[in-house]
């Protein structure tokens, strides 16, 4: 029994530059995702004529001292890998926005309908209002920790973008701690999970549950529930015996990652849309 939609995997793409020396060579080092916001007005119609506009999401810190961006698609019609230039500055005004809160790491891009029509694009996309749940709904259903979760991406790029495949790296972990004070103050959530260096940006997805203990609901479908941005390392210090002074420092992955909410990835979205409108 398959646990996590294919469409799920298929909106996770990998984040690269170009390499100011030679635009063939590409050097992929983060995770993005894309999201589908019902267009307003068509949100009561059914899926199939509702309108939807398209957007990238992933951290701040991944989009952050760049001014053009990279990610790879695949065609409907022959499954040929396509490398799509995304402009993050034109005329020294930045074509994205981040999240007001200095706390919540995300940024979205709006992706033109041409760049998908003119390259026969396969993409999918999280749709806002029936795919993604806010915390406030998920601790209903799972409480504050221990509900199992997905987190797709793609750890150590270097290792895992596949020169021919786009196919991203699934992990499996649990909500290790969603702390009232911690969601309030600091808008973020500790996940137990094994990420690393080119998961920043990657969707974190609720595990579909057929069994819950006794007065509780079970959540039963995948439901993007939050985005990493960051992991927690331990650090050990050696000592000096002589001198009693650090001479090295030795870091290691915890295990530990923290988490923005899915309703800050649903703020970010509105920001983007809001500039579009403007623009």
């Amino acid at each position: 029994m398959a646990l996590l939609p294919q469409n799920y995997v298929t909106a996770v793409v990998s984040i690269g530059r170009r390499n100011p020396l030679n635009k063939n060579d590409l050097r992929w080092f983060g995770t993005g995702f894309f999201v589908l916001r019902p267009e307003n007005g068509s949100e009561d119609r059914d899926a199939e004529e509702r309108e939807y506009t398209l957007y990238l999401v992933t951290n701040k810190h991944v989009l952050e001292g760049e001014n053009t961006i990279v990610i790879r698609l695949k065609r409907k019609d022959t499954d040929e890998l396509v490398i799509i230039d995304l402009p993050l500055l034109i005329d020294n005004k930045a074509c994205f926005s981040n999240h007001i809160d200095p706390n919540v790491d995300i940024a979205a891009v709006f992706i033109n309908p041409e760049i998908v029509q003119k390259n026969n694009l396969n993409f999918y996309g999280y749709v806002l209002d029936t795919n993604v749940m806010e915390s406030d709904e998920y601790i209903k259903y799972v409480g504050y920790e221990g509900g199992s979760v997905f987190m797709i991406g793609f750890p150590i790029p270097q290792m895992t973008v596949g020169k021919y495949s786009n196919t991203p790296i699934c992990r499996g972990g649990c909500i290790a701690r969603m702390d009232p004070d911690l969601m309030k103050d600091e808008k973020k959530f500790l996940v137990d999970i094994h990420n690393y260096p080119g998961n920043s940006g990657s969707p974190i997805i609720a595990r579909p549950e057929i069994g819950s203990l006794k007065g509780t609901e079970a959540l039963n479908r995948a439901v993007l529930v939050g985005i990493v941005n960051s992991y927690i390392p331990y650090r050990e210090r050696l000592i000096n015996e002589q001198t009693k002074e650090a001479v090295e420092i030795r870091s290691e992955n915890s295990g530990l990652a923290f988490a923005n909410p899915a309703e800050y990835i649903k703020e970010t979205v509105e920001l983007e849309r809001k500039r579009i409108d403007i623009d």
